[in-house]
């Protein structure tokens, strides 16, 4: 029986990226074994899960972020968490669902909101009209403002953008 090779490739020949499941599942297989010979005293050397298993991890967790279904994903539950509204709503909101706010007398210098009207999902089965409000974060990493305007940046591509 002919056996095909061990590494994937795509239809052009370059190799396809091992997922970040099978590279933890190496790693904890890894780091078993290690366990194992320490406890029998077979491995004097340092633990498998060093420093530079953590940094690569971290590097494939960023990369993973850093891609545009990340940032769409980060959205998604950033709408969702501030205006505690289910995913499929979250989901399902488009462009011309979304408004800006500015509130004023706040307190500070410049309060954005972002309103979405919402017509579907579960909790609306009735296809009344609801407004929800998330207001901008002073944190840019929670901010669903600020993950809104990430996600249209990169909606269109670099080439046909004129910045003057």
């Amino acid at each position: 029986m002919k056996r095909g090779r061990k590494l994937r490739r795509n239809p052009d020949g370059t190799l396809i990226a091992l997922s970040r499941e099978s590279v933890l599942a190496y790693i904890k297989y890894i780091a078993d074994m290690y366990s194992k010979q320490k406890a029998l005293g077979l491995n004097p050397h340092g633990p498998a899960r060093g420093p530079l298993v953590r940094i690569f991890l971290d590097t494939l967790e960023k990369e993973k972020k850093n891609d545009p279904l990340g940032f769409k994903d980060r959205l998604c539950f950033l709408i969702s968490h501030a205006m505690l509204c289910r995913s499929q709503t979250a989901l399902g909101m488009q462009l011309a669902d979304l408004l800006s706010l500015v509130l004023e007398d706040q307190g500070i210098p410049e309060c954005i909101a972002l309103v979405a009207t919402i017509t579907f999902g579960k909790t609306n089965q009735h296809g009344k009209i609801e407004c929800d409000l998330s207001v901008r974060h002073h944190d840019g990493e929670a901010c669903s403002v600020g993950a809104l305007v990430i996600n249209l940046f990169f909606k269109i591509p670099l080439r046909e953008r004129a910045f003057t």
